[in-house]
């Protein structure tokens, strides 16, 4: 009896989906016919346009750092008695331009 049902079985499977395919192929569904809705106009403004500049402003957050760094160091000791005011972060100077001066005194001595 299992082996009867074994081969039975998938042939009424076979059949009753072919009998359902069958039946939709047949007797497709109709489409509904949506209801016509009132054509809406909407009232809108045109402006000619004309060409002009623009400058964008964007903002950022970031860290900047300097493409050519580099440091000072005396050859002599002493004090300082001069810094120059763009000796700092930013600043920017001349070649040439006095930065720093050291008090002579000190050198001047250990010349002597």
């Amino acid at each position: 009896m299992n082996k009867k049902l074994q081969f039975v079985l998938p042939i009424i499977v076979l059949v009753v989906s072919s009998f359902i395919a069958w039946q939709i192929i047949e007797n497709p569904t109709k489409a509904r016919k949506k209801s016509q809705l009132p054509e809406t106009r909407l009232r809108v403004s045109v402006s000619a346009m004309q060409a002009q500049t623009f400058q964008p402003v964007i903002k950022s957050y970031g860290e900047v750092k300097a493409k050519i760094s580099g440091s000072l160091v005396a050859e002599v000791a002493g004090k300082l008695v001069f810094v120059s005011p763009k000796l700092r972060a930013g600043g920017q100077f001349q070649k040439g331009e006095k930065l720093a001066q050291i008090d002579p005194r000190h050198y001047e001595t250990e010349l002597i």
